[in-house]
């Protein structure tokens, strides 16, 4: 050991020139592996310490600027944080109130009869009342059913009293009492439980409807605010602990109940989310298997698929601490297909440069130090480019206006930088263990590896006559008996030399230039040699109609994606046989009253929101409403507009308003109230004194609110089409009125397109300007309130934004590759192949008859950040190469990276292949997007980019941005310091020309010094003298020229004279 870790610090001296961070991995692989791991480690658990709340139901899906979306959210918290409807109702709601007094929510059962037309028979009648015992017997049901004020429970509302007696007997005629459900109430229970079908003549239902209310406070609580979460964890607990259980135990091929309400629309989601989870779990395996696959190593697959895999905690780490932010979107799930395709391109790429390594020249591997130099140099900076170029696209999403668009780019960029870190630090270490461990060794054990080939292997023939081919013989190539086994031995040894010969012979020019070019062609791998020879010697071969095929294919992509356009039809997010989806299509197209409409409040007194200091991603939280104070309702002009506004709503909006009923005007109810002596309590005239009118109206809430309770009696009650509790709002401190609004729903169905909603939108508006401009002063400022408009902008602000987010990440991508990579020319390429990828991605998408819908924008978004890896890899190392020809650096990319590459789309394509088969729409488009946009990046990547390399590849200088650079901007000052460069050489000439000529003069001097004395001719001389005046301009000159003091000029000829003497 001593021996080992002195051989180790020589090795390390010897190697003082590598870099530090590969040196010090080698030195303390175990020390590195535990402080990176211990951090993940720390990180991931600190995430447990938090509450985990996601978005099932993607609300947060809201757009968070702009006046409608703000009022929308406005008018959400003014109803549920700052006002009351009625004084009485909310004065009771701060003391002690009764056991389930107060309405929480209900849960609608739908029956369906699969193979009929009517449900109205003693077959099914008798099922749904089984089925309805079941819930109402169990003990626990009233700890939770709904009781109003005066002590009566109207929790269950059902056909059921209609055709069974007090005691359970079935009334045998059903015709009488189907009659008799038909006629009772003026039709506001068949309206409500029976369906659109279900007439006076044929008295059939296909489909029926049983709605349960359920109430708080529960029992040891003083009202319904106290632990409000607590009691309604209570509630739906026990919701989903009965009735999912007994929808399925119900279930035949003729019969079948649905459900959706309180809990059980959650739980059904979560069920729906577990069992796509589970498949995407089973996505890791695939992933790892193929990892297995190309490392050939447990070891090596285990710890690599743990760091990318523990990056997505890390990354929650971060986005809940740092960022703040409280909601995790069902969106970055996504994020998981994302990060196990990225990390498994890292690991390939650090695992083949280390194995590359070994074949490289001597000095490069020679030892551990220099193959991990050569192998962490060029892999972390491949890595970095990629990492920055799909960190830089995804958080291009930070400028959408959807938080959940905004944090999932960010989610996926942290999530992707963590990546890196864990792979430039945890996994070389990770390799280094591994090397030192015996890198060649087997999976297995070599002894168990003997026994079973020698217990499966394929036997030896016991014959001794055994027949083979005579390979000497090419003419008659018969079989021959040959009963000397060492004659056989000797004749398959001839046939494998053949072959051997043959194929030396056929690679003996691949050999000659793998050389060349740093490569042992017989240390490559099948795919390396494939990438190495064949391929590149493809595109070498048929580059001009590779370009030519992928311009056409571009220009046919483009020409069908300039079609795509926003969706026109329903948004659905599950199939159409999915049990939620079909629950909610029966609720919307076969009943007349739902709860699943959007309401349109035409308000009064809302202004916008403040969101100051709010979490982007609440979904409980929006803001505080800011009030509009212009808004003047005392005024009787006021009073009498918003009459006016109600008479004309009904009459302009006949079309648009959900079936009849679904109107509600409270100013028409509160002029009848207030004009009635009985109800009012005095006699009063509408419009009614400005003074009066907040207080009669406060009396009218509690009026209408105490008649609402007491409706709501056994089998009488039915669910109103419409009521005010949201219509009107007084100030919870104040008691001053804030605002109202007239309300009616919406025939558009919730799920309907943003193209289908704008239709609508747009004529509530030009109506609501038409009105505000007719309006006297002090009414003028109506607005147009509804979620169908949050969701219309969602999607046209999808649409707008994902094309955008396309611009801005190519843009982006193109910066970081022009910047790491310091030439234009290869950042073009890569940048076109890029945006080919694109072109065909948004082709496909008309092809395949998709419109950019929620889930289709949403890809675009996100295209760039998943296309960018491979052609970064391959652009990154064909500039790195150092030969100076196209050809050997192409080859030199291609056989590098070209199976890391492979192998990372590979990964990425097995981790996508299971969301084809789950039941969100969302998640099943998802994978199929992957798989298109992998497979086209691969064919853009290893086809058209090294076509357009071998035309016109940049060598040695060329497309540099440091010459391009100098040449554009300043070539001017480049021209005069080229030639202050050739002055100077051509005065440096000059110089030494004069000094040879001084020196013969010298010489001349020395051999003329027997008749003239040397040093009077030098020293002194006498300007008036015609004869001395070229010596003197000489002097001059030398001086000049060689900027040089006439005394040094006199001192170095003194010398020269004196050394002359002395000869």
């Amino acid at each position: 050991m001593k021996d080992k870790s002195k051989n180790k610090k020589k090795q390390a001296n010897e190697h003082k020139n590598l870099h530090f961070i590969p040196v010090y991995i080698v030195d303390h692989p175990k020390t590195v592996m535990f402080v990176s791991m211990s951090i993940a480690v720390l990180m991931t658990a600190l995430c447990f310490a938090w509450e985990f709340k996601y978005d099932s139901k993607m609300s947060t899906f809201v757009v968070r600027s702009g006046k409608t979306a703000n009022q929308i959210e406005a008018i959400l918290m003014a109803i549920e944080e700052e006002t009351y409807f009625d004084k009485d109702t909310y004065d009771s709601l701060q003391q002690k109130q009764p056991g389930q007094s107060q309405l929480y929510g209900g849960v609608n059962l739908i029956y369906e009869c699969l193979d009929c037309d009517n449900l109205l028979t003693e077959k099914y009648l008798k099922k749904i009342y089984d089925f309805e015992e079941k819930i109402i017997g169990n003990k626990f049901w009233k700890d939770y059913e709904y009781i109003d004020t005066n002590g009566v429970a109207p929790s269950r509302n059902s056909i059921i009293p209609f055709y069974f007696d007090d005691d359970g007997e079935f009334l045998q005629d059903v015709s009488i009492s189907s009659t008799y459900l038909y006629n009772y109430g003026n039709g506001t229970i068949k309206n409500t439980l029976c369906d659109i079908n279900f007439n006076d003549e044929t008295l059939k239902s296909k489909y029926l409807k049983t709605i349960l209310l359920f109430g708080l406070p529960l029992e040891n609580y003083k009202n319904m605010d106290d632990n409000q979460d607590e009691q309604v964890d209570k509630l739906e607990n026990w919701l989903t602990s009965i009735i999912p259980q007994q929808s399925e135990d119900f279930k035949t091929d003729s019969f079948e109940v649905l459900y959706q309400g309180v809990g059980v629309t959650d739980y059904g989601v979560n069920q729906l989310l577990i069992h796509d989870i589970s498949l995407i779990v089973c996505s890791l395996f695939l992933v790892f298997g193929y990892t297995l696959f190309h490392t050939k190593s447990l070891f090596l697959t285990s710890l690599g698929t743990l760091h990318s895999v523990i990056s997505l905690p890390m990354s929650y780490f971060f986005y809940k601490a740092v960022l703040g932010v409280e909601v995790f979107s069902m969106l970055n799930f996504l994020t998981l297909f994302i990060i196990l395709g990225i990390g498994c391109d890292d690991i390939f790429i650090m695992l083949d440069a280390w194995k590359q390594s070994q074949f490289q020249k001597k000095e490069i591997s020679k030892n551990i130090y220099t193959r991990m130099n050569w192998a962490y140099s060029r892999a972390a900076m491949t890595m970095l480019i990629t990492t920055l170029t799909s960190t830089g696209a995804f958080f291009g999403n930070i400028a959408s206006t959807i938080p959940p668009i905004r944090f999932f780019g960010v989610f996926t960029g942290i999530a992707i930088i963590f990546n890196y870190i864990m792979v430039v630090t945890w996994f070389p270490a990770v390799i280094v263990i591994w090397h030192l461990r015996g890198e060649d060794r087997p999976v297995c054990n070599p002894k168990r590896k003997e026994k079973f080939k020698q217990k499966f292997g394929k036997k030896k023939s016991k014959s001794k006559n055994t027949k083979t081919k005579d390979p000497n013989n090419k003419e008659n190539n018969e079989w021959v008996d040959i009963e000397d086994r060492e004659f056989k031995k000797d004749v398959d040894h001839q046939i494998q030399k053949q072959k051997r010969e043959k194929d030396e012979q056929k690679n003996k020019k691949y050999n000659k230039e793998a050389k060349k070019l740093g490569f042992q062609l017989g240390s490559l791998r099948k795919l390396e040699k494939y990438f190495f020879s064949t391929h590149a010697n493809f595109i070498k071969k048929y580059r001009w109609t590779i370009v030519l095929f992928f311009v056409i294919w571009s220009v046919f992509f483009i020409y069908y994606a300039t079609k795509l356009e926003a969706a026109e039809d329903t948004r659905k997010m599950l199939p159409d046989d999915s049990f939620l989806q079909r629950c909610g299509s029966i609720s919307i197209q076969e009943f007349y009253s739902n709860d699943l409409v959007n309401s349109v409040y035409l308000q009064w007194g809302i202004e916008s929101i403040d969101r100051e200091g709010v979490d982007p991603m609440a979904v409980d939280y929006y803001g505080k409403p800011i009030w509009d104070k212009k808004w003047k309702p005392n005024l009787k002009s006021s009073q009498e507009w918003v009459l006016e506004v109600c008479s004309r709503v009904k009459t302009e909006f006949e079309e648009e308003i959900y079936r009849t009923g679904q109107f509600s005007c409270f100013m028409e109810d509160f002029r009848d109230w207030v004009t009635n002596e009985t109800l009012a309590g005095g006699a009063y005239t509408f419009p009614v004194e400005e003074d009066q009118f907040q207080k009669l109206l406060g009396d009218f809430t509690n009026s209408y609110r105490s008649q609402l309770d007491n409706s709501q009696t056994g089998n009488e009650w039915a669910p109103l089409p419409m009521r005010y509790d949201w219509s009107i709002g007084f100030g919870r401190n104040s008691d001053e009125l804030k605002y109202y609004a007239i309300q009616f729903n919406l025939a558009l169905s919730p799920e309907s397109s943003a193209h289908q909603s704008r239709i609508v939108f747009d004529k509530i508006e030009d109506f609501i300007k038409e009105l505000n401009e007719e309006a006297p002063e002090g009414i003028n400022t109506l607005s147009n309130v509804s979620w169908q408009w949050m969701e219309m902008l969602v999607e046209e602000i999808l649409y707008s934004v994902a094309l955008t987010s396309v611009v801005i990440s190519l843009i982006i991508a193109f910066i970081i590759i022009l910047v790491t990579s310091d030439n234009i020319i290869a950042s073009l390429y890569a940048i076109i192949s890029i945006g080919g990828v694109v072109a065909t991605i948004m082709g496909m998408l008309v092809l395949l008859d998709w419109n950019l819908g929620l889930i289709e924008s949403i890809c675009i978004t996100i295209v760039v950040g998943i296309s960018v890896d491979y052609v970064v890899h391959f652009c990154h190392g064909y500039i790195t190469a150092p030969p100076e020809d196209v050809f050997s650096k192409m080859k030199i990319s291609l056989t590098n990276l070209g199976i890391s590459v492979v192998s990372a789309a590979i990964t990425t394509l097995c981790a996508s292949f299971v969301m084809l088969f789950t039941w969100l729409i969302m998640f099943k488009r998802f994978g199929l997007f992957i798989w298109m946009t992998i497979v086209a990046s691969c064919l853009w990547s290893f086809f058209f980019f090294f076509a357009l390399i071998i035309i016109q590849g940049p060598v040695r200088n060329q497309g540099r941005i440091g010459i391009v650079f100098q040449k554009i901007f300043c070539n001017k000052r480049y021209k005069m310091n080229q030639k202050k460069k050739k002055q100077n050489a051509q005065n440096s000439t000059d110089s030494s020309e004069l000094s040879s000529i001084q020196n013969s003069n010298i010489e001349k001097n020395i051999d003329e010094s027997k008749f003239y004395d040397i040093e009077l001719s030098l020293g002194v001389i006498d300007p008036k003298e015609t004869s001395n005046k070229g010596k003197i301009e000489k002097v001059k000159k030398i001086k000049k020229k060689n900027n040089a003091p006439y005394s040094n000029l006199s001192i170095s000829t003194s010398s020269a004279t004196s050394n002359s003497n002395s000869d």
